[in-house]
């Protein structure tokens, strides 16, 4: 029998007879996650990684995609992973689940725990869901527009510098700049899309806008 078919029938059996598999620090299971769940640390299972290792590099390595759906249960973040059957763990922080399941995965499978890439998604109530949803488009359609704000400022730091030819001074009340600014936004030098934008805004000369 296979050292993984061994492992599997092994903690089948301990699940049957309510063996706690935890190796979390501080000892108890915390409340409101099955005593029975694994969790898997890397160092318990130093030898099962690098026997995935090293079945990985003899057939060629290859990623693997799953999803770890983590819910809030007490101090706690308990982990799914659909996609892989038996898969049940625990993490105290969300920055702590990517790795948790990796090597939650490289146990139960011959993945390499570098080549598991994991899609995080934490599994919230809905009206706070849509909160998180509506902050972050408003944080991107925010990092957008500052971003077409800071294009704007210098192309037109530029065209009254060169064009215009009004000091770093004018240049920085017009705008509300301080010099040093206008100084950095005056050594930028336009791309042909600034350009291209320029002459389609510019209004032609003795046309009033």
């Amino acid at each position: 029998m296979k050292r993984r078919d061994l492992l599997k029938a092994l903690k089948i059996q301990a699940k049957a007879s309510g063996l706690d598999y935890r190796e979390e620090e501080g000892g108890e299971p915390h409340e409101g996650v099955d005593r029975r769940q694994t969790d898997c640390r890397r160092a318990p299972y130093r030898d099962q990684r690098d026997h995935s290792h090293s079945h990985s590099e003899a057939h060629g390595s290859q990623e693997v995609k799953v999803t770890a759906k983590v819910t809030r249960s007490g101090d706690w973040w308990a982990i799914e992973v659909p996609e892989v059957p038996g898969v049940f763990t625990q993490a105290k922080r969300l920055d702590q689940v990517e790795e948790m399941v990796q090597d939650a995965v490289a146990l139960m499978t011959d993945a390499r725990a570098t080549d598991i890439d994991v899609d995080l998604i934490p599994v919230l109530p809905h009206d706070i869901e849509d909160d998180l949803r509506k902050a972050r488009d408003l944080a991107s359609q925010a990092a957008t527009l500052q971003e077409e704000a800071s294009a704007a400022t210098r192309r037109v730091v530029v065209e009254l510098r060169e064009g215009e030819r009004l000091s770093v001074r004018d240049v920085g009340k017009l705008l509300k700049l301080s010099p040093q600014r206008v100084s950095q936004l005056a050594s930028y030098k336009a791309t042909k899309a600034d350009l291209a934008q320029r002459k389609r805004t510019k209004p032609a000369r003795g046309v009033k806008s």
